[in-house]
């Protein structure tokens, strides 16, 4: 995302297997900037979280009339918005056509076009629907999820428990079990 102060911009696409994280990297993110542990180009921004089903949800009219509704209320703010489109390989199927064009639309980095959004979808779904699509290729940049290994998960789940976080209660010793 700090890459994308300059003009050649590429929107990060979170591309792994369901359950792997991508929703939850965002909230990280979310969590950080609101703490300020972010780089000095991220300082101040505001994180959107866009279902794109429901974006994509209301016939022809609605998914567009939603797509401009979001556009419009952030009028004035673009430079401090980050939209992150979860599911976004929903905007392009084919019953949603109008939908991913206008989103390749808001994506591009000419004047008028959003300036961060990330999005994620599945391995299998980007293959099938957003792979070949060469205009939104050139708009994001592809970031593979990998699923965590046992110590990274062990690491992890230290961290929550330790920080109390989501008011986890795990029994001794169950720890070590995840290696």
């Amino acid at each position: 995302l700090c890459s994308n102060q300059s003009n050649t911009r590429q929107h990060p696409l979170l591309v792994g297997t369901t359950g792997v994280g991508k929703t939850q990297i965002l909230h990280g993110l979310a969590k950080r900037i609101a703490e300020g542990n972010v780089p000095d180009a991220l300082k101040g921004k505001k994180l959107f979280m866009v279902n794109t089903t429901d974006l994509a949800n209301g016939g022809a009219w609605g998914k567009m009339w939603n797509l401009e509704k979001m556009l419009h209320n952030i009028r004035g703010y673009e430079s401090e918005a980050i939209f992150f489109f979860d599911e976004l390989h929903i905007a392009f199927y084919k019953s949603n056509r109008d939908l991913g064009q206008k989103l390749k639309t808001v994506m591009d980095p000419s004047p008028g076009g959003l300036k961060f959004c990330v999005g994620a979808t599945t391995i299998q779904e980007h293959r099938a629907f957003m792979a070949k699509d060469e205009a939104f290729n050139r708009r994001s940049h592809i970031i593979e999820v990998l699923p965590m290994d046992p110590e990274e998960t062990k690491v992890a789940m230290g961290q929550i428990i330790s920080n109390n976080l989501r008011q986890v209660i795990v029994e001794d010793g169950v720890l070590p079990l995840l290696s």
